[in-house]
């Protein structure tokens, strides 16, 4: 009986943890979808993983998630060096400083980069 009691209660917190998860990977993904920036994720194997909002917007509204990083984002940002400084590039008419760095979930292996579209503030936002 002692033993199912607490396999009870583990099964319990188990799906409380589970849900505590669940919810704090929502709320994430819904701050990145609403950022004032573009986040745009490219895996090892070249395809975009990661878009928000701000970025598919830049994009003439396509979904980007799927696609060819290759195929579908200009070569001037693909050929961007990694790095902490973000630089200056046009994408669809408007000057955007890009930020690139690496995609690291665990601090231990690369798994892609991730592109952080920042606007100019001396643009006007329309």
């Amino acid at each position: 009986k002692q033993l199912s009691k607490q396999a009870e209660q583990q099964l319990v917190l188990s799906k409380q943890f589970n849900q505590i998860n669940i919810e704090a990977l929502e709320t994430t993904h819904t701050i990145i979808e609403q950022l004032p920036i573009g986040i745009i994720g490219v895996s090892l194997e070249g395809d975009i993983v990661l878009a928000n909002q701000y970025a598919e917007a830049l994009f003439g509204n396509i979904a980007l998630t799927g696609l060819e990083a290759d195929k579908t984002l200009p070569a001037s940002m693909l050929q961007l060096p990694i790095q902490n400084t973000p630089v200056p590039i046009e994408i669809a008419q408007k000057r955007l400083w890009i930020q690139v760095q690496t995609l690291e979930p665990n601090h231990e292996t690369t798994r892609g980069l991730l592109f952080v579209l920042i606007p100019d503030p001396q643009e006007v936002p329309s």
